[in-house]
């Protein structure tokens, strides 16, 4: 898992990094008692000969050569000091990187194992949830062709349907995150005509457009090829198209344009929604994060998952999903392949 991947090395350079700095403290700390004591063992022996009126340039003429500690054997032996504390710390740096990343992997290891248990749980819960959920919504529904029903027991009956099928898009909305969260879950790809997806999406996404008066426009629509999951990148649009569609006032207008930019192709899905604020924008792709400003005016259902799960699926496709947006002016959302 890629955040795993990425944690283990920073860690690892943290680690590495305490053990340098440790390592370089006492090689500098060492260095300098032994020079220090160097220094003063030669002037110890200069201040004797001093002291017995023999001239420091005359000592090599006076002294035997294995009690001289002259300037330049100082010199050569502080030179050498250096270039082993250099080595000793270039392999300390070496084995301890290593040890490092081995350790930083045994950290992580329960975290993993943690996240991993959650996710199946949270797979599990939703699978289990939706037959449970779909029973209840078939008898809110049948519930519902009563005629004999009275206002108030209908309008209980209808809000009850409307968190039903709330209840329902979050258990999809978490079994579509578990899924690409899966680390051994890989999606098949083809080629594939951007033209193909972008109208399937338009078709699922009508019914709910309608009731709100909403037209979707398409333009930029040639026969642009790309490599992906159809499936998938149908859930993306989707996702996007049903974000505008729910921030959007009635009779407003979604626009759906294809542009070549380089190499890239542009999917941009442009609304006339309420917009989303600068302080917002860098969270909109966290899970079950909700701008406030999306409550101002409205109850909105969702629960904040769609977005996060349409950014893993454009990652999967090595792609992107890019946002610029403005309060009370609308979105636009782009999807770059």
């Amino acid at each position: 898992m890629k955040q795993f991947i990425d944690a283990k090395i920073k860690l690892t350079i943290w680690y590495t990094m305490i053990l340098m700095i440790v390592s370089i403290f006492l090689s500098g700390t060492y260095y300098l008692r032994t020079v220090n004591m160097l220094e003063g063992q030669y002037r110890q022996i200069e201040m004797r000969f001093s002291e017995k009126g023999v001239p420091p340039k005359s000592f090599p003429k006076h002294v035997p050569r294995k009690l001289q500690l002259l300037e330049d054997d100082f010199f050569i032996i502080s030179n050498y000091l250096k270039k082993q504390l250099f080595l000793i710390n270039g392999l300390v740096f070496l084995l301890g990187a290593t040890a490092s990343y081995f350790l930083a992997g045994k950290t992580l290891i329960p975290i993993q194992e943690s996240l991993e248990k959650q996710k199946r749980f949270i797979a599990d819960a939703s699978h289990e949830l939706r037959t449970p959920l779909t029973a209840l919504k078939t008898s809110l529904e049948v519930s519902l062709l009563d005629k004999k029903l009275n206002l108030s027991a209908r309008k209980v009956l209808q809000d009850n349907l409307k968190d039903i099928n709330s209840l329902t898009s979050l258990t999809e909305n978490l079994l579509s995150l578990a899924r690409v969260d899966d680390n051994n879950f890989q999606l098949s790809f083809q080629k594939l005509e951007l033209k193909n997806i972008i109208e399937k999406a338009i078709n699922h996404i009508t019914p709910l457009a309608k009731k709100k008066n909403i037209d979707i426009k398409v333009s930029g629509l040639n026969n642009q090829l790309l490599q992906g999951n159809e499936n998938a990148l149908v859930e993306v649009m989707m996702i996007v198209l049903d974000n505008a569609i729910k921030y959007s006032s009635p009779k407003t207008i979604i626009k759906v344009s294809v542009e070549k930019k380089g190499k890239n192709l542009l999917l941009k899905i442009k609304d006339q929604g309420i917009g989303i604020s600068k302080d917002n924008l860098p969270f909109i792709f966290d899970r079950f994060y909700r701008a406030e400003s999306s409550r101002t005016k409205q109850t909105k259902t969702g629960y904040g998952l769609g977005l996060s799960v349409a950014q893993k699926i454009m990652n999967q496709h090595s792609g992107q999903i890019l946002v610029e947006s403005k309060v009370n002016r609308g979105s636009i959302f782009t999807l770059v392949f």
